[in-house]
């Protein structure tokens, strides 16, 4: 690995004298596995692997929309979304691998990914992220029929789950886990129109 210095003009120089303007490397959306990123540290600039930045901008986007579930096409940073839904599926292949195989998740990452609440299944993500919607309007009184016409998705989401509650209820065979179920009644789902 050739290290990267940087100048007198502030710029940073590679060993084959080309230049760059260091301010601007950790804000590019690079691929995972094809570019480096470069991070400054004191006078010495060495590589930082795609995962590390990708990892801090996931960081950034839980910090303004309070969860990691970026979705696959997010227009703002596409190779975001894409990364989180490769993350995902490296963690996917751990599960189901044999004992002995290798993953390609690092342990590290997994370890910094749950650190900061990432979900590992997007479905679950997803339940959770509305349920979230749906407990807030619980608490602020807000879940009745007439808010909830001005929000047709939550609306939808609430009669999906209020059918699966009964089937549940009724001993058949639903999609809820217990904890939803538990959340479920912890907002009266049975008493939602």
């Amino acid at each position: 690995m050739s290290n990267i210095h940087q100048n007198q003009s502030g710029l940073g120089e590679s060993e084959d004298g080309s230049q760059y303007d260091p301010s601007t490397m950790l804000s590019l959306s690079l691929p995972c596995g094809y570019y480096t990123a470069y991070h400054y540290d004191i006078t010495v600039w060495y590589p930082v692997s795609c995962d590390v930045v990708l990892y801090q901008r996931l960081k950034a986007f839980r910090a303004k929309y309070g969860h990691c579930n970026v979705p696959y096409y997010f227009p703002p940073d596409l190779v975001l979304g894409r990364w989180v839904s490769v993350q995902r599926y490296k963690y996917e292949l751990l599960t189901t691998a044999e004992e002995g195989e290798l993953s390609a998740l690092d342990p590290e990452m997994q370890a910094m990914l749950e650190d900061i609440g990432f979900e590992w299944d997007a479905k679950n993500a997803i339940w959770d992220e509305t349920y979230f919607q749906a407990a807030e309007s619980y608490m602020t009184g807000s879940l009745t029929s007439e808010n909830l016409d001005e929000n047709p998705s939550l609306k939808s989401w609430l009669v999906e789950q209020k059918e699966q509650y009964i089937l549940f209820r009724n001993g058949e065979e639903t999609k809820l886990s217990q904890e939803q179920v538990r959340k479920l009644e912890d907002i009266q789902i049975h008493l939602i129109d």
